[in-house]
C-alpha cells in the first residue's frame, strides 16, 4: 500500500517493490485530479468522523490476515497515516513492513508549504483519544510538537494549548545535513505560539529513525511522571502533536499504541482542508521498518 502525490520518492518504490498485489491510495486532500490518478487507485476522502481509512482497512480484513503486508508511508497524510496503524492493528494485524523514502531536497527549501488550505481546527486523532483530566487546558498539561517545516502547524497546535507545558521535539540527524537549519527556521517562525522554552525541552531524535523518537518520548514522560510524584501531584494530560517528518510520526504512534492507550493522553492533529502534492526532489534513500504493534 502506498500514497499517491507527484514525487519520485513515492512512484519509483511503488515500481519497483514486487508484490502480488500493489494498492494505490489518493488522499482527496491532494486535489489531484481524476486524469492524474493512477488507473484503479482507491480515493479516501477526507472524512475522519467516522475515519474513511478505518473503513477502508476493515473492508480488506479478511485479504490482511494471510498476506505479507508491506506500507511504504512517504506519501501518507500524518493523520490517515496515523489511523492506518490504529486500523491494521484494530483488525489483527500484528507484523508488517514499512518504508519510508528520504527526499534530495524540498522543492523550495525552508520556504516549502506543505499545506495548502487553511488549518480548519486542531483537533483529537480518532483512536487517539485520551481519557482526559478536568479541567484541562491548565499549567499541569503537557504538549509535546513533533516539528518539521510546516511552522503553520507548530503555531496552531501550540496556540490551541496556550497554557500547556511545552517541550519541542526536532529531526537530529536530519534526513539531509541541511535539513536541520531548514527546519530550525521553520521553528522560529513560529517562536510566537511556542514561547518561552528552557533549551532543555527541545529534545532530539534522528528524523529515520522511528524507534528512537518513541524511546525518547517514554523516557520524556517518565522523567515527567517522577517529578510529579515527587510533589505528591498528579500527572496531567498530556498531549502529542507529530507534524515533522513521517518516520517520527510513526514513532509517536508506536509509543502511544504501546504505552498511552486509556490514559489522559490524546494525539492531536492541525487538520488542514489541503496538502501540497509536490514537495520534494529526488530520492535518496528508502529505509525498512519492521513493526510489531
Amino acid at each position: 500500500m502506498s500514497a499517491y502525490d507527484k514525487t519520485v520518492r513515492v512512484q519509483e518504490p511503488f515500481e519497483a517493490v514486487q508484490a502480488s498485489n500493489k494498492i494505490w491510495i489518493v488522499h482527496e486532500e491532494y486535489e489531484i485530479s481524476e486524469g492524474e490518478r493512477p488507473e484503479e487507485a482507491v480515493t479516501l476522502q477526507a472524512s475522519f468522523d467516522p475515519p474513511a481509512m478505518l473503513d477502508f482497512i476493515r473492508n480488506m480484513e479478511s485479504q490482511l490476515h494471510d498476506a505479507r503486508i508491506c506500507v511504504d508511508i512517504t506519501g501518507f497524510i500524518r493523520p490517515h497515516l496515523l489511523i492506518l496503524l490504529w486500523a491494521l492493528r484494530d483488525v489483527g494485524v500484528r507484523s508488517f513492513d514499512i518504508l519510508y523514502s528520504d527526499p534530495m531536497r524540498y522543492v523550495a527549501d525552508e520556504h516549502t508549504e506543505f499545506t495548502t488550505g487553511p488549518i480548519v481546527d486542531v483537533m483529537q486523532v480518532p483512536g487517539y483519544e485520551g481519557l482526559h483530566r478536568v479541567p484541562s487546558g491548565t499549567e499541569d498539561d503537557i504538549l509535546v510538537v513533533g516539528t518539521g517545516y510546516d511552522s503553520q502547524q507548530i503555531a496552531s497546535a501550540c496556540d490551541a494549548k496556550k497554557t500547556s507545558k511545552k517541550y519541542v521535539v526536532t529531526g537530529l540527524p536530519s534526513l539531509q545535513p541541511h535539513m536541520y537549519q531548514e527546519n530550525v527556521l521553520r521553528i522560529d517562525q513560529a517562536r510566537e505560539s511556542i514561547g518561552s522554552v528552557p533549551r532543555q525541552r527541545f529534545l532530539y531524535a534522528s528524523a529515520n529513525h522511528p524507534f528512537a523518537v518513541a524511546q525518547e518520548l517514554h523516557d520524556l514522560v517518565a522523567r515527567e511522571r517522577e517529578e510529579t510524584a515527587a510533589r505528591q501531584q498528579e500527572f496531567g494530560n498530556l498531549y502529542l502533536c507529530p507534524t515533522g517528518p513521517k518516520p517520527h510520526v510513526l514513532g509517536f504512534a508506536l509509543y502511544y499504541l504501546r504505552e498511552l492507550e486509556h490514559t489522559a493522553a490524546s494525539i492531536i492533529y492541525p487538520f488542514a482542508k489541503s496538502y501540497s502534492k509536490l514537495t520534494t526532489d529526488g530520492l535518496l534513500r528508502t529505509w525498512q521498518y519492521q513493526i510489531e504493534l
